[in-house]
This record gives C-alpha cells, sequence and structure tokens, in this order.
C-alpha cells in the first residue's frame, strides 16, 4: 500500500477593503469559490477591513465568519497596508485583495492563488513583493478570461465578447515579449 504525506494547504488572505458596503458584501463573499481554492492546495482566510462604516457593513462581515477589524487609518490604502500586516503577523505567506462591491469575479481567485504561488516559487524569502506588485498587471487579463469565456459558453456572438477577446490577445502580445526579453534572465537563475 502506498503511504502519501499529508501537505498542508498554503494560507492565503483574502483582503476586502470596506466601507458602507454591506450589499456589495455579500454578493462578493457569495462569489468567492472557496472548495476550488481547497481543491487546489489553498486555505483561504477572508479579511474584511472595514473604514469605519456607518451601515450594517460590521454585522454583515461578522454573519459571514470573516475576520473582521476597523482600519486605524483612512482610505483604502491604509485598509490594505493594515490588512497585509495582519496577514504577515500571522505568517500567511500570499495575500490577494478584492473590492467589495462585487467589481471583480470570483472566479479568478484560484488562478491569481496558483499563479502567485508560483511566481514566488522561485524567489528567495525576501523577494515574495514581486509578486504583489504584479497581481494588478494580471488583473484585467484574468476579468477578460471570465468575462470572454462565460459569453462565449452562454452562447453570446462574438461581437459582445470581441472586446474582451482584443484584451485577451493585447496581454498575450506583452507576456510573448516580456518572455522573449527576461527569458535568459530567468532560465539562468539558481
Amino acid at each position: 500500500m502506498e503511504s502519501r504525506a499529508f501537505v498542508a494547504p498554503t494560507r492565503i488572505a483574502v483582503l476586502i477593503p470596506t466601507l458602507n458596503e454591506e450589499e456589495g458584501l455579500r454578493a462578493t463573499f457569495g462569489d468567492l469559490p472557496f472548495a476550488e481554492l481547497r481543491n487546489i492546495g489553498f486555505d483561504a482566510t477572508v479579511v474584511v477591513v472595514d473604514g469605519h462604516s456607518t451601515d450594517s457593513t460590521a454585522a454583515v462581515a461578522k454573519s459571514l465568519g470573516t475576520t473582521f477589524f476597523v482600519q486605524r487609518g483612512k482610505g483604502k490604502g491604509a485598509a490594505v497596508r493594515e490588512g497585509l500586516e495582519w496577514a504577515g503577523a500571522r505568517g500567511i505567506p500570499y495575500a490577494i485583495v478584492m473590492d467589495a462591491d462585487f467589481t471583480y469575479p470570483g472566479a479568478a481567485l484560484p488562478a491569481m492563488a496558483t499563479l502567485l504561488a508560483g511566481i514566488s516559487s522561485r524567489l528567495r524569502g525576501g523577494d515574495l513583493v514581486l509578486p504583489l506588485l504584479a497581481v494588478p498587471m494580471f488583473v484585467p487579463a484574468l476579468i477578460a478570461g471570465v468575462k470572454a469565456s462565460a459569453a462565449a459558453l452562454g452562447g453570446a456572438p462574438l461581437g459582445e465578447f470581441a472586446v474582451w477577446l482584443k484584451v485577451l490577445v493585447a496581454f498575450d502580445v506583452m507576456f510573448v515579449a516580456a518572455g522573449y526579453l527576461l527569458f535568459e534572465y530567468v532560465a539562468g537563475e539558481e
């Protein structure tokens, strides 16, 4: 009988800055693919960092079982920074920031998490900032891929999702060019 070693899931924080987002938070949380993340080896913790909401955002966040705290500073940037500090202090190696107004599809999270893990696996411990800085570059491509796939699978005519295909082609060209320019540098690392 073959014995398999237990591999603990990789922890990832899904940071959601909020300010009066009780309705958007419900929709955003409901779209998060927790089962899919678990299936590919990630243990997601949803962290809601609130900017002093005056609606029932806090009650909604707590009812959903998220980690919730009110930020010390002001603004979305402070919320993101405080969320990253929270995750880092708990040894969570990866974090993805999502808007609470259901702007980005949760379906993109597994791809983003895998991308972060793949990029950082080649980096030394102190270089983990690179994946966090690179994520905003990939979000439009992920959104375009999800939107184009949904439209195509839904039977929409080509004209309805052509703009998303153009975004994907633009990113393909950009990544091929970047890959060509960086291949020797990346392949030469040991």
